[in-house]
């Protein structure tokens, strides 16, 4: 029985350019309820859970009602773009050339990874 590899790849700022789409999502949420940050002091938090962001952003605020106002923002069709990486299209298709299959890692939400994958011609 030959052994098929399974290859891994994280999705933001691994396969796609994202922080466009975190950044202003992230800053327009927090703005509604007056918390005024810069692209600068959102980037280190692109990766880890939102609900990690928002204890370190936000942390008296309601964080349901910010994870669900974020979450509109980023799955709606006036966010910003996210756009593959170069060489991510590349390297997933390597690992199935080979016979193996490829995985997307991400603290996303299911439906927002695949809209990202769609989006970004990575599906």
């Amino acid at each position: 029985m030959a052994v098929r590899p399974v290859v891994g790849f994280d999705l933001d700022m691994t396969l796609v350019d994202s922080r466009a789409r975190i950044a202003g999502c992230l800053r327009q949420t927090l703005s509604e309820v007056g918390i005024h940050v810069t692209d600068e002091e959102v980037w280190p938090f692109i990766g880890p859970p939102l609900s990690h962001t928002l204890d370190a952003l936000a942390p008296v605020h309601d964080h349901d009602a910010l994870t669900v106002r974020y979450r509109t923002l980023h799955d709606s069709p006036e966010a910003p773009a996210v756009v593959s990486l170069p060489g991510a299209a590349d390297a997933l298709k390597a690992v199935r050339a080979y016979g193996g299959r490829t995985v997307v890692v991400s603290a996303k939400v299911t439906r927002a990874v695949q809209l990202v994958l769609e989006e970004s011609g990575l599906a």
